[in-house]
């Protein structure tokens, strides 16, 4: 049986494929930073469930905070304007902060810029971007 919802949608990836991968990314993250600690910044919601998945799968020292960003109004077409609507709960300075996004929309750009504002103040040690993500061609 099929989950609620869900018996029109094509499945596009495999979890194991999925899995694989993001053992990979966190074996990677690993060898990169290894002996260091590592911030990881996930930009809600989305990013919640791989951020989770990809922090099991990272051998080094490892913490985490949050930012949420919008650029939706009341419709469900962007505005254009992004706004910043969870802020970092701490300090990043001098942190290795990798951001942390999902996005299947057009709008993972203003995602990424908007992440990467926030991770800037303070400066951080080093910030890279890892995302996992859907175009829409890929739907067609």
């Amino acid at each position: 049986m099929q989950p609620h919802g869900s018996e029109h949608l094509k499945v596009l990836l495999r979890a194991s494929a999925i899995q694989k991968r993001v053992r990979e990314m966190g074996l990677q993250i690993s060898k990169d930073y290894s002996g260091q600690r590592v911030h990881l910044i996930g930009v809600l919601k989305g990013a919640a469930i791989f951020l989770s998945d990809l922090a099991r799968q990272i051998r080094v020292e490892v913490s985490l905070d949050f930012i949420a960003v919008s650029s939706y109004g009341h419709g469900r077409e962007s505005s254009g304007q992004v706004r910043l609507t969870k802020d970092l709960d701490t300090s990043i300075e001098g942190l290795n902060v990798i951001v942390i996004e999902t996005s299947s929309t057009a709008d993972s750009r203003w995602t990424i810029c908007c992440a990467r504002y926030a991770s800037a103040n303070p400066s951080p040690c080093t910030s890279p971007h890892c995302s996992i993500s859907r175009s829409a061609e890929s739907t067609r």
